[in-house]
C-alpha cells in the first residue's frame, strides 16, 4: 500500500510517523484519544450531542465526554500517574505532559483502587502514625510531578 502512514495523537488530530517518532509523547494517549474520536464521529451520524466514552484495557480504564457534539480538551495530562482527586496525586509517581490531548479520565488496576480503599478504612495504627510522623499522610503519597518540555 502506498500513501503517508499518520499516527493519532493524543489530542485526537494525526501526525506523520517521522513527526511521531521526534516528538513520542504526543502519542502517548492516542489509542484511548481514537476511540473518543470515533465514537463522536459515530454519534454525529446517529444525532447523539451527548455521550460518555469507555475504554478498557488491560491494565486501566479510560473514560471521557462529548458533551453538545464537542470532546473535551485538555493542555496537559498525567502519564503512569495513578488516581488523581481534584490537583492531587493519590498513588502512584508519574509525569505530568503539558501537551494538549484530549481529557480523560483514568482509573487504575483494581488492586490499587482496593489498596487506596483500605487504607481510608483503616483505623490510625502504628504504621499509619510512623507514616504521620515522617510527615506524610496515612492515606496519600503525594509524590512530585516531573514537567516535560514543551515541545517546539
Amino acid at each position: 500500500m502506498r500513501g503517508p502512514l499518520l499516527i493519532m495523537q493524543s489530542n485526537g488530530g494525526l501526525m506523520t510517523d517521522a513527526a511521531a517518532a521526534a516528538r513520542p509523547m504526543h502519542i502517548i494517549e492516542s489509542g484511548p484519544a481514537a476511540g473518543v474520536v470515533g465514537a463522536q464521529a459515530l454519534a454525529r451520524q446517529i444525532g447523539l450531542g451527548k455521550l460518555i466514552t469507555f475504554d478498557m484495557g488491560g491494565t486501566t480504564a479510560k473514560a471521557s465526554l462529548v458533551e453538545d457534539g464537542a470532546i473535551s480538551r485538555a493542555t496537559e495530562y498525567q502519564v503512569g500517574g495513578g488516581i488523581m482527586h481534584g490537583s492531587r496525586l493519590l498513588t502512584g509517581a508519574g509525569y505530568l505532559l503539558r501537551v494538549p490531548a484530549i481529557d480523560l479520565a483514568e482509573v487504575g488496576r483494581g488492586r490499587r483502587l482496593d489498596r487506596l480503599a483500605r487504607r481510608r478504612r483503616r483505623p490510625a495504627g502504628r504504621s499509619a502514625q510512623r507514616r504521620r510522623s515522617r510527615g506524610r499522610s496515612a492515606t496519600t503519597s503525594a509524590a512530585p510531578s516531573r514537567p516535560s518540555p514543551t515541545p517546539t
